[in-house]
């Protein structure tokens, strides 16, 4: 790793902002991160460019800070729009220094010494590693997050990138030799993984440069992280996206959303990091470049690794220990996201309020690394074919036996594409019908695959207590709907029936063989 040139002076620009009276009334909290300084005042934060250059950042001179702090508030509001409130200039008359008015745009006369990207602060304690840590993090937040995701990439016009492969090879060989470097510090772990990743660059290289010339690769968020991520509203909301360099940050989008399955999987709450892949994933049904999720996320945690490095470098005693620890567990973390997941399919079914979708969350981390198993729901498909949200109720028309039969046809091509890209599968559906279920298995059958059909079952007044006890779900069923499905002709039934009230899923684990 290599340390910043400092290139400019700012101590006295920065002791400035930090005297009380100038940014608010009390001192406001001053925070250090590698290309900024910010300042959290009583109700907004304020953000100063640092006048460093790394390797990777160039802060090196006033022009590139304050292009660098225009694209911050332009890229920013794609997603937070009401937090980025404008630009404030600094000004210097002698020794004095001056705040200016806020502003949408840099001073035109360049008079400015700098402008502080001008936020509105959220409450402490509300970015998404701090939920996580505190146990705050729920499925309902983690669904809208990965709502949020998919809207923001949908929307982000495509960028043409004949030469994806050829960039992400540059990017990653730039972090290779970061951790080559500290070999002494991070052991024969850096020289295996930055191995593995260059023969998954060569491996993909095809299917990069394809999506690349496809449309998946967009100028997103580019640092995707939980920290990068608030709780505003009881909503999230995504900021501080990597501003100080395009090619950085234009990626396919699931290098984007890498990022953050990474920092899920790394901080152990993998039932969320497989929730948001697969609630990404339904959003809009592709499943192309599911094969590239392990290096995406290997290359994410090989980042974050460098980062860590960076710190070590610069810290001492049990600090620096624990910055070690740190790097050495990113770099662990990227030697398990590149193990190649086992396709298998598993199909739940059950009437409605059987616990067929909270089985299949608590099964899906448990069958591959860092992304689990893609779950597919009939609920989320038929939302889809609809056009709606997932938490809109359809019309009574939406189940007709025409739209049934279109859903699980869909359900069905859908399983056989995830299972094409290597990914292991878990189906959810009522699968009422013997040739549903008869279908489904057959799709397993036809690629050689292992499958395991399982039928679970609990009594009407269960079903219709867990309906009611429904906070947020794709679901549309009601008691009502529950209290019809007792009288379906549901035919043999030669799945593994499971009761619902007896602990289902250790049931399931031991029947697959899985570490639960």
């Amino acid at each position: 790793m290599t340390s910043p040139s400092i290139l400019e002076d700012q101590r006295s620009l920065i002791a400035f902002l930090s005297k009380p009276g100038v940014l608010s009334e009390s001192t406001p909290h001053k925070v250090d991160t590698l290309g900024a300084v910010v300042f959290l005042a009583e109700d907004k934060a304020f953000k100063l460019k640092r006048a460093v250059s790394f390797r990777f950042m160039d802060f090196g001179n006033r022009s590139k800070r304050d292009n660098a702090a225009k694209a911050e508030l332009i890229l920013n509001r794609r997603t937070a729009k009401t937090l980025y409130l404008g630009l404030t200039p600094v000004y210097q008359i002698g020794e004095s220094f001056h705040l200016g008015e806020l502003s949408e745009e840099i001073d035109p006369a360049l008079n400015a010494v700098a402008h502080l990207v001008t936020m509105r602060r959220f409450k402490d304690g509300q970015t998404f590693d701090q939920l996580v840590d505190a146990g705050e993090l729920d499925s309902v937040l983690i669904d809208q997050l990965a709502d949020t995701i998919a809207d923001f990439h949908a929307q982000t016009p495509a960028t043409c990138k004949d030469a994806a492969a050829t960039s992400l090879t540059f990017s990653a060989r730039r972090t290779a030799k970061d951790l080559l470097d500290a070999k002494n510090l991070l052991g024969e772990n850096s020289t295996i993984l930055v191995g593995k990743i260059e023969d998954a660059l060569a491996r993909y290289e095809s299917e990069i440069t394809h999506r690349g010339a496809n449309g998946s690769v967009k100028r997103l968020h580019g640092d995707l992280h939980l920290a990068n991520v608030a709780r505003i509203n009881n909503s999230p909301v995504i900021f501080d996206a990597l501003e100080f360099d395009n090619d950085m940050a234009t990626v396919d989008e699931l290098h984007d959303l890498a990022f953050l399955i990474m920092d899920l999987w790394a901080r152990n709450a993998h039932f969320l990091a497989a929730r948001v892949w697969s609630r990404y994933l339904a959003t809009n049904g592709k499943y192309e470049g599911l094969a590239l999720a392990p290096l995406f996320i290997s290359m994410r945690a090989a980042v974050r690794a460098k980062v860590a490095l960076h710190a070590v470098e610069h810290s001492k005693g049990k600090d620096r220990e624990s910055k070690l620890s740190e790097a050495k567990h990113y770099v662990q973390t990227a030697l398990n996201a590149l193990a190649k997941p086992k396709p298998r399919l598993i199909a739940i079914g059950g009437l409605s309020g059987s616990g067929k979708t909270t089985l299949a969350h608590a099964l899906a981390p448990l069958l591959a690394p860092a992304v689990g198993a893609v779950h597919l729901r009939s609920d989320g498909i038929r939302k889809r074919r609809a056009g709606l949200h997932f938490n809109v109720k359809l019309p009574k028309s939406a189940y007709s036996s025409s739209e049934n039969k279109a859903v699980y046809e869909t359900l069905i091509n859908e399983a056989k594409a995830v299972l094409l890209q290597g990914s292991p599968v878990i189906v959810d559906a009522v699968f009422a019908r013997s040739d549903e279920r008869k279908a489904i298995q057959q799709v397993a059958e036809q690629l050689n695959l292992p499958f395991n059909g399982f039928w679970l079952e609990a009594d009407l007044i269960e079903r219709q207590q867990r309906i009611v006890e429904r906070k947020v779900d794709i679901s549309d069923a009601t008691p009502a709907v529950a209290a019809r499905q007792e009288n379906y002709e549901l035919g043999h039934i030669n799945w593994q029936r499971l009761n619902a009230l007896e602990s289902p899923l250790a049931v399931v684990i031991e029947e697959l063989n899985l570490q639960g």
